[in-house]
């Protein structure tokens, strides 16, 4: 994302980005606003809506500070605005898939024993990737999250180490979730008015049946490929064996 210096048209408001090819900002009420919608969308396909929201909630919540306002009319680099979410997530809330789905959202899955290094201040004097953090105060940044008339719920939760596969993708769904709402509400905003663009297209509709043709019919390419070691097709045979199996099966939740 590029930034396009100007000051902000308001003072008084927080803004996400920076002037696009219409000239218009976006607020940090508009850009959180859609990418928890679009998040909490995504993410009622496998039932994590809710927590989906929350991450969409919090991904952004450094960009409310005044360092990170004047990044956006061009003075200063070098900022982390991602992490005071994530550990707002994690502390406050303790929903380690949330914080971590924030905390990656711009470099990437982390690793699960480093969200508790996340504290502002010690984040500030030597941060792992030479940056500062935009704001270390947590409250500060909640309270003008909240006059911008969003509810951040404050029930902490057990803490759980996931330790199944099962919650191990539910994980890495909900950073898919987040960094696909974020993506799609930013360059919405900064191709706006932008002179020969094409709006991005909806995507094609599933067709579970054609795709599961298409699937069983490359398993039995690779099942009978030569090339392949016995033992390895013999692996792959049991695991289509097994997951057509699983799929018959009657079940509450398709991620159990």
């Amino acid at each position: 994302m590029s930034y396009v210096s100007g000051k902000r048209p308001d003072p008084n408001v927080f803004y996400g980005h920076s002037q696009n090819p219409a000239g218009k900002w976006q607020t940090m009420q508009e850009h959180t606003g859609e990418v928890s919608r679009r998040a909490g969308e995504h993410a009622s396909r496998f039932g994590e809506a809710e927590r989906a929201r929350v991450a969409g909630l919090l991904h952004d919540l450094g960009k409310y500070a005044q360092v990170f306002q004047k990044r956006l009319e061009g003075e200063g680099s070098g900022l982390d605005h991602w992490s005071l979410g994530a550990h707002v997530a994690y502390r406050k809330l303790q929903l380690l898939d949330v914080a971590l789905a924030i905390w990656g959202h711009h470099i990437g899955l982390q690793n699960l024993g480093g969200l508790s290094h996340l504290n502002p201040e010690q984040l500030n004097r030597e941060h792992p990737l030479g940056l500062k953090l935009t704001e270390t105060n947590p409250e500060l940044a909640l309270n003008y999250l909240r006059n911008d008339g969003f509810v951040v719920p404050d029930q902490k939760q057990a803490i759980v180490i996931p330790k199944t596969v099962s919650a191990m993708l539910d994980t890495r769904m909900l950073f898919s979730c987040l960094v696909d709402a974020d993506f799609l509400d930013t360059e919405a905003h900064m191709t706006q008015g932008k002179p020969g663009h094409t709006p991005r297209p909806e995507p094609p509709t599933l067709q579970p049946e054609k795709t599961l043709m298409l699937l069983e019919r490359e398993l039995e390419r690779l099942n009978t490929n030569s090339d392949v070691p016995e033992a390895t097709r013999q692996m792959r045979a049991r695991l289509a064996e097994v997951c057509a199996r699983k799929g018959r099966e009657t079940s509450g939740r398709l991620w159990t």
